[in-house]
């Protein structure tokens, strides 16, 4: 007899589109009410199973999202408490306590996707990293391998964000093949993560973290 897998997942936004499209699965997304205010949740039910998704940067203004600092974990737990689940699942972390994973190794894919991304897809503005003057993976390669003329020049644009030396700076990224390290490290990663799940029993939880792994790296969104 099989038996129901009832889960939490504590999330970031990104993965709204994993949760609503699931294949074979019903969504239905709510708010939670908590003594600390409301959580955007969406409910995923497959066949027997059920699967609540608690989004963890939530804010009282659907347009936003908190920053980490903001946000009010004491409703998260108490959404996810209240839903009665075997376990709770907490993914995208800002790195975490293995030194093979390092702050940033799940942001990879965001790096790309704000260089190379489509706004259509992303459903956001590109080259945000760069107007803030972020150092990203790809950005971090340029510099590390580039000559001094070259490195001296990248500098110079990312000093000074607009949407030539954008531009300019997008072409040097792809010229030194920086996407594609950062894509090969993003792999690299992922298959990391895949190795650590192999000393799990096969079930369903172990299935959806795979696919977690995969949707991380390949995303385009």
């Amino acid at each position: 007899m099989r038996r129901m897998v009832r889960l939490a997942v504590l999330c970031g936004t990104g993965m709204t589109e994993l949760a609503t499209s699931t294949p074979g699965a019903t969504a239905e997304i709510f708010r939670s009410e908590t003594p600390w205010g409301e959580v955007p949740c969406t409910l995923v039910r497959q066949g027997e199973h059920e699967f609540l998704f608690i989004y963890r940067h939530h804010s009282p203004e659907d347009d936003k999202v908190n920053p980490p600092h903001s946000v009010e974990h004491r409703a998260n737990v108490h959404a996810a408490t209240a839903f009665g689940p075997a376990a709770v699942i907490s993914v995208w972390c800002v790195g975490s306590m293995d030194a093979d994973f390092p702050p940033g190794v799940v942001g990879v894919a965001d790096d790309m996707l704000d260089i190379a991304g489509s706004e259509r897809e992303t459903g956001k503005s590109l080259g945000s990293d760069f107007r803030k003057q972020k150092l990203t993976l790809p950005l971090i390669h340029l510099l590390r391998t580039s000559d001094v003329p070259t490195a001296s020049r990248v500098r110079e644009l990312f000093s000074e964000p607009n949407e030539d030396s954008e531009t300019e700076l997008a072409q040097l990224l792809q010229d030194s093949h920086s996407m594609e390290y950062a894509r090969r490290r993003a792999g690299e990663y992922t298959a990391a993560a895949r190795a650590e799940l192999e000393s799990l029993e096969d079930s369903t939880a172990k299935r959806l973290l795979e696919e977690f792994t995969e949707f991380v790296a390949d995303r385009s969104f």
